[in-house]
């Protein structure tokens, strides 16, 4: 399931990087077509889209609390991609972009000398983890 995330990912990352904007509209449909293939292909269980949309609904929450620091587009991604991978891997890729933007904004402090409230999108780093778990695996 982790190549349908790929897919999920592509519009909202271009739109990302492109506009710094984000369309729910596409990825609710994706959402709903990659989640019926996969329930009928039997690799998506009822438990894991339950458990799955949870990390990312924190997301949104925190998007919230903290007046749009973190983006709710964001962790509506992370919610989607939750539902169609569980609650477990979309952790180990939510982690894993973490770590890569913390990298990136690292690398803009110092390299670029931008100052620490300088935003990025986060879209492209869920990306990059999906793609380091699909080449190197857990």
């Amino acid at each position: 399931m982790l190549s349908a995330c790929m897919i999920l990912l592509l519009y909202p990352l271009i739109a990302d990087i492109r506009k710094s904007r984000f369309y729910i509209g596409p990825v609710l449909i994706c959402t709903l077509i990659l989640m019926g293939i996969g329930i009928v292909r039997g690799k998506i269980t009822l438990f894991s889209v339950l458990t799955g949309w949870i990390p990312g609904m924190m997301m949104v929450m925190m998007s919230r609390w903290t007046n749009g620091k973190i983006g709710e587009g964001d962790g509506i991604v992370v919610a989607a991609m939750g539902m169609l991978i569980g609650w477990y891997e979309i952790l180990l890729l939510f982690s894993q972009a973490c770590f890569l933007s913390a990298g990136y904004g690292l690398w803009l402090m110092v390299v670029r000398k931008s100052g620490k409230n300088r935003a990025f999108p986060f879209i492209p780093f869920l990306f990059m983890a999906v793609l380091l778990f699909l080449f190197f695996g857990r």
